[in-house]
């Protein structure tokens, strides 16, 4: 009935609930229309497992899918789903489309779907503290290459995506909080707060507000807001490097008819608090893509290795009131569509470091109320109101493809090598300390400027011919052991790469750096070899295969990884029985004698590849007995298509 709690499960009390290959839909409740757990005593544990599936359900006042509340965790670890369920819009409660979770509960959520649901505040999921408990989210990636996906939610008020509330009573004081790293907040639409909405309530005037901790430190740390335990304890995984995992796209604040409201994509509410780190802000429409108010303690809201591009505003880009105060390092505005005359508006103080503004016929900073500023190394396309410190230039920063969306820094840059580097990761994960073969800006270093750390000079699409630098010197980027150029017998003058084939057991290995694949890469090499075999056995004793590692992957052999031959493939084996102890045994392999003539070979690059940075090793093993001379192996004129839709 209408009065009752859990349309189709409910558990009030301790123990435990376990669903796999569960589908639970079209039930209908007052609050958790497809389930209602509270835990009492000793606590409830809900574990919904893989093929769980919870859709289609109503609640007239919460928890459209999933209510949660009292001494309950939630775990939902393994690509469940919880899509179209619905609290009225009309309700005065109205939280939790998908999923409330309520005070002193916790959720835990990995590589999950949270799609499609509706509900007045919190489309997708609402957090709400009550008396002194708080409620809490954590929501990270457990399966390789699946985000949790909160998306194409709606909320008729408030918090598309996601509502962090508060609480405050008489007596009693409580904040909520939302931690999330591996996951994408896109198509969400509510009238404010499209993608996120932090609230705050008060009593008195002692307002106390929501948290959201949207950074990479949730995977390792166990903290107040994102604990017991470590994400990584319940199998979270870090992001692959070379690939954006934290995505907030493509939000719209809106009314329910679907016309432009004056709300914005995150609010963060007076006494809220915005923690946020590599994450991409990208195809928002609203007023302002960020606003924030006081926070409690005057503590920053903060966005470090942060991508604020190709989002449309009716005002100014991020605003600031109520003295809030903003903390922008390591990032990069651009190519927004900017109603207002401003990139950044803040009454309160601001840190502006180490970022790239880039936003014609905008100012780039109003500030008011004489607070303090913190700006440097920033290359803003007007900086007259930032000031005049000698690392605030008006230097394009020359990105590599913005027109198609591709804000990395092109290899002629003036970003790059500007400042100081002092570690860390930049957005895609890549290290933040690559010094290229440039010199640095006057009394500057390594690091670049904005989301995106530059980690070679090779070009896009990638060729490589060894033939820029004196033997034996590599190309920068390449690293090596065992290899390195050769004036010899080359196909293109005057160097190629080379490795001998020894007569000891070696193991030397030649690798490029990291290439973006867009879609169905191909490589394409030409190699020369005198390598020791077993003559018309098709057996080899000495042999080079070719390896990729696929973001931070490790390193597989091409075929095995996905990958195929269009031409040129391995011609040879080595067994695993071969006496001689070289460290391919069992491998396919090219070997023999090209008779000094360069083959060509072609390889299909894996599909995973797609999308992502990858490297690849050429790998060359010999074994301890070489029965006469053999020259060894020669690789040149190495091309890659990284874009191979039109081959």
């Amino acid at each position: 009935t209408t009065g009752g709690n859990g349309g189709g499960i409910y558990f009030d009390g301790a123990g435990s609930l376990d669903a796999t290959n569960v589908h639970l839909h079209s039930n209908h409740a007052s609050r958790g229309g497809g389930l209602y757990a509270n835990g009492t005593g000793s606590g409830l544990a809900i574990r919904l497992h893989r093929g769980t599936d919870i859709f289609s359900n109503i609640a007239d006042h919460t928890g459209g899918g999933i209510r949660v509340q009292g001494n309950t965790r939630l775990f939902m670890l393994e690509g469940g789903r919880v899509s179209n369920n619905t609290v009225p819009s009309n309700d005065s409660d109205g939280a939790g489309g998908g999923i409330q979770i309520v005070g002193p509960a916790q959720a835990d959520i990995g590589s999950s779907e949270i799609s499609f649901n509706s509900a007045r505040y919190g489309g997708g999921i609402a957090v709400n503290s009550r008396d002194s408990d708080s409620g809490r989210l954590r929501f990270f990636t457990t399966l390789s290459g699946q985000l949790v996906r909160i998306e194409n939610n709606r909320a008729a008020a408030t918090g598309g995506g996601l509502f962090v509330d508060a609480n405050r009573s008489i007596t009693d004081s409580s904040w909520s909080f939302a931690c999330g790293f591996g996951y994408s907040i896109s198509g969400n639409a509510a009238t404010n707060g499209a993608a996120i909405y932090l609230d705050t309530d008060s009593y008195f005037g002692f307002p106390i507000g929501a948290v959201a901790d949207l950074s990479s430190s949730i995977v390792t740390t166990a903290s107040l807001a994102c604990g017991p335990e470590p994400a990584v304890a319940l199998g979270a995984l870090s992001c692959p490097a070379g690939q954006t995992c934290n995505r907030i796209n493509g939000n719209r604040a809106e009314y329910t008819n679907g016309s432009a409201s004056d709300g914005s994509t995150i609010v963060v509410q007076t006494k809220a608090e915005l923690v946020a780190e590599q994450v991409e802000l990208r195809g928002n429409a609203g007023a302002h893509v960020w606003l924030g108010f006081e926070t409690w303690w005057d503590t920053p809201e903060s966005c470090t290795n942060c991508l604020i591009v190709d989002n449309q505003v009716t005002g100014d880009l991020v605003r600031m009131e109520e003295g809030a105060t903003l903390e922008l390092k390591n990032s990069t505005i651009a190519g927004n569509a900017i109603g207002g005359w401003n990139v950044l508006s803040l009454t309160g103080d601001l840190v502006l470091n180490e970022s790239l503004l880039w936003q014609l016929g905008k100012t780039s900073l109003a500030q008011s109320g004489g607070r303090q500023r913190s700006i440097r190394n920033v290359l803003a396309s007007e900086t007259g109101s930032l000031g005049s410190a000698a690392t605030i230039e008006a230097i394009y920063p020359e990105f590599l493809d913005p027109t198609h969306g591709d804000y990395h820094l092109a290899p002629t840059s003036h970003a790059i090598d500007y400042a100081a580097a002092t570690g860390g990761a930049d957005l895609e994960g890549f290290d933040r300390t690559i010094d290229l073969p440039t010199p640095n800006r006057s009394g500057g270093g390594p690091l670049d400027l904005g989301a995106y750390e530059r980690q070679s000079f090779s070009t896009f699409p990638f060729d490589q011919n060894f033939d820029q630098v004196a033997a034996p010197a590599l190309p920068a980027g390449w690293s090596a052991n065992g290899w390195s150029t050769f004036t010899g017998a080359v196909a293109t003058t005057p160097n190629a790469a080379y490795t001998d084939d020894s007569p000891t057991v070696t193991d030397k290995s030649l690798e490029t750096p990291p290439v973006q694949i867009v879609r169905k890469g191909r490589l394409r090499f030409l190699h020369l070899m005198d390598l020791e075999d077993v003559p018309g056995s098709g057996l080899a004793e000495d042999g080079v295969l070719l390896k990729i590692a696929i973001a931070a992957g490790p390193f597989t052999d091409i075929f095995q990884a996905g990958g195929s031959f269009s031409s040129g493939g391995y011609d040879h084996a080595i067994p695993s029985f071969a006496p001689g102890n070289n460290p391919l045994k069992g491998s396919a392999v090219w070997s023999g004698d090209t008779q000094g003539r360069y083959k060509e070979v072609i390889v299909n690059l894996p599909a995973s590849a797609d999308g992502k940075y990858v490297r690849l090793r050429w790998r060359m093993g010999t074994d301890n007995s070489n029965s006469r001379f053999h020259f060894g192996y020669l690789l040149d004129d190495i091309h890659i298509d990284v874009d191979g839709s039109n081959l």
